[in-house]
């Protein structure tokens, strides 16, 4: 029987999550802050993807991944709403690769808000390339052993050939008689 690709794809209806339905200047602005929100759930995430290396296994992690962006979200629009639409206004009409670098003072009333209603301090430059270990809360992956096939036994002495000269390569190729 021929297998392919697509012959163990998970069901449609277990692919299906609420997407975050959001504009790229406004996730540009707010991931900083998104993915310290976020940190654990996506490192469980990206460990899973390395470990596996497979993913249909890691979807419920994707799938956390997703509502606790949605979660964020949702809460930045509740609490800070006027203040996001502020700086991505800015940003949308005063840059053309969506940075903040002409909109200081309406990042800085952003970070306030962030500090000031829920509790967040913006991480410092170069916080995600630290090295920060993590623990998964689920097992740990078994490890892969290969299946290699055992040796037959000692060869016998008068079935190995001894080389006298070394083949391949382009040496052994001019010299040749």
């Amino acid at each position: 029987m021929v297998k392919t690709l697509f012959d163990d794809l998970p069901a449609k209806e277990e692919l299906e999550v609420p997407e975050i339905l959001l504009g790229s200047h406004l996730l540009m602005q707010t991931a900083t802050y998104l993915g310290k929100y976020c940190d654990d759930l996506c490192k469980d995430f990206m460990l899973c993807k390395y470990e596996y290396q497979d993913p249909k296994r890691c979807l419920n992690e994707g799938k956390k991944v997703t509502a606790c962006g949605l979660e964020f979200m949702n809460k930045v629009k509740d609490t800070c709403r006027g203040e996001i639409e502020a700086l991505t206004t800015c940003v949308k009409f005063t840059s053309p690769i969506l940075t903040a670098e002409k909109c200081r003072e309406q990042q800085a009333i952003f970070d306030a808000c962030m500090y000031r209603k829920m509790g967040m301090d913006k991480p410092p430059m170069g916080f995600f390339a630290l090295t920060r270990l993590h623990e998964p809360d689920r097992p740990p992956v078994p490890e892969w052993v290969p299946d290699f096939p055992q040796p037959a036994g000692n060869i016998p002495a008068d079935k190995i050939q001894k080389r006298t000269r070394p083949i391949g390569g382009p040496r052994g190729y001019f010299t040749d008689p």
